[in-house]
């Protein structure tokens, strides 16, 4: 994994201009990388605003794809961003959900990606560690895959599953102990 200094401190292994090549381009395809169990939220329908993924979100455009993950390093849990589906620790899960025409991916494939936002949480070492990213779309549609769960249908932090949450409201109100910020997170300005 790479580090880099954003304007807003040490986030490690956020892959900036990997983000930043995908500016621009509309989202081509989607999918969940899943274990044997169904992904939740996923055949509810329209009124479903959050789905849980076991293992990772595979987010393709016309030019790059990538893969957001949960992970843990020693004491860390952080939600890691990898440049390719055959890459990162859920290289080796091969079932991968195409959710592409699912009505939630609809309008964020409808209009090219605008910008990106980020939030963080504090390592043990100090360093600001990823645990959720906003991709946002031109046409204001937005979307949010953060470390997390569903309990009693509510989004809940759980560093060993992924949430997709299409809701502002409710990634807004997504939080953990160690961050100031929801999953909501601040823009990275890109």
């Amino acid at each position: 994994m790479t580090e880099f200094h954003d304007p807003y401190g040490r986030i490690s292994g956020l892959p900036m201009d990997l983000l930043r090549s995908m500016v621009g381009n509309r989202i081509q395809r989607v999918g969940y990388k899943a274990s044997g169990d169904p992904v939740v939220g996923f055949d509810q329908g329209s009124a479903t605003f959050v789905h849980e993924v076991d293992h990772a979100v595979v987010i393709s455009t016309e030019s790059t794809a990538i893969v957001l993950e949960w992970c843990i390093r020693n004491y860390d849990e952080f939600l890691n961003v990898a440049g390719a589906p055959e890459e990162g620790v859920a290289a080796a899960v091969t079932r991968v959900v195409d959710v592409t025409s699912v009505p939630q991916w609809s309008r964020l494939r409808e209009s090219a990606i605008a910008s990106f936002g980020v939030a963080t949480h504090r390592s043990e070492d100090g360093s600001e560690l990823l645990w959720a990213l906003r991709i946002a779309a031109a046409n204001g549609a937005s979307v949010v895959v953060a470390l997390g769960e569903l309990r009693d249908a509510m989004p809940t932090y759980q560093p060993d599953s992924l949430l997709v949450i299409f809701q502002p409201e409710l990634a807004q109100s997504l939080q953990v102990l160690d961050s100031s910020e929801s999953a909501w997170g601040r823009d990275l300005g890109l």
